[in-house]
């Protein structure tokens, strides 16, 4: 995507001019842009490297329109907690044919938790967690409350906002209502889906609680393959992280009454609520 023309891509009457690579994903690779025409618009682009995979981007698009404009989001920022859509179709210009998502861009959020997790090997330390895992079970539960499941709540899909309180939850390709069937297993991280999601495919907002939990062990520096707690995490949390990233619980409580009661540990554990940033670099 370099050169006067070949770095432009027009989806219909919109025409984004293609600034750097973000990411690859599994299906996808994902780009910085902006809107090449005034006024201009700060933007993410997810291109498809395989025209096959369109059913993805048109679930997540499905899903994110449907949990927008859902009542359940008022009064949250929640363009900073899940992408905004703002268009997406075949693209024209320098990736004549492929299949393009645009999503509104939020400041900070550059590292996933899978960055984070190679900038602090030895894990993040645990009162950072207790924020991390409250943001979000928030999203989890207004998510909830849409009907939605994520289905795919891993290490490359949660970034985190660097400097600032925000967790971002992103890759919704997955996402639909509860009893679905999952589209596609994340070969990367597929240990960390609970074995029954992964032998029945069947979607439930349970499978997000129990991933979320898996990916807070691992950002304390767990193991990618089962997220089990390390030793040095004080043991009300530990307890917490494997009663909720276990394998075989499929009757986990909701993610606010989760969110109360990881409050409470953290107070008991290191006191008021207080920001523990995560800078990396």
């Amino acid at each position: 995507m370099a050169g006067d023309d070949s770095n432009v891509i027009s989806i219909s009457d919109s025409h984004w001019m293609v600034d750097g690579l973000l990411a690859h994903g599994e299906v996808s690779d994902v780009y910085f842009a902006r809107r090449a025409r005034w006024p201009t618009e700060l933007a993410v682009l997810k291109v498809l490297r395989d025209p096959d995979d369109g059913s993805l981007l048109e679930s997540e698009w499905r899903a994110l329109e449907r949990l927008h404009r859902n009542p359940a989001v008022d009064g949250m920022n929640f363009a900073m907690r899940v992408p905004f859509s703002i268009v997406h179709g075949t693209a024209a210009g320098g990736n004549a044919g492929g299949l393009v998502g645009v999503y509104r861009w939020a400041q900070g959020f550059l590292h996933t938790f899978e960055a984070i997790r190679v900038a602090f090997p030895n894990g993040i330390a645990p009162p950072a967690s207790i924020w991390i895992w409250r943001r979000i079970l928030e999203t989890l539960s207004v998510m909830g409350r849409a009907g939605l499941v994520h289905g795919a709540v891993l290490p490359n899909h949660l970034l985190i906002q660097e400097g600032e309180h925000g967790v971002r939850l992103v890759g919704f390709g997955c996402a639909d209502l509860p009893g679905a069937h999952l589209r596609v297993v994340c070969s990367r991280f597929e240990h960390l889906y609970p074995t029954a999601l992964l032998a029945s495919g069947e979607l439930a907002q349970w499978v997000d609680i129990v991933m979320s939990a898996r990916c807070i062990a691992y950002l304390l520096g767990g193991s990618a393959h089962d997220g089990e707690v390390p030793a040095h995490v004080p043991a009300p949390l530990a307890e917490i992280l494997r009663r909720c990233g276990s394998d075989t619980n499929s009757t986990v409580e909701d993610s606010w009454s989760l969110h109360q009661e990881l409050g409470e540990i953290g107070r008991r554990l290191f006191g008021p609520p207080a920001f523990h940033p995560i800078v990396v670099g």
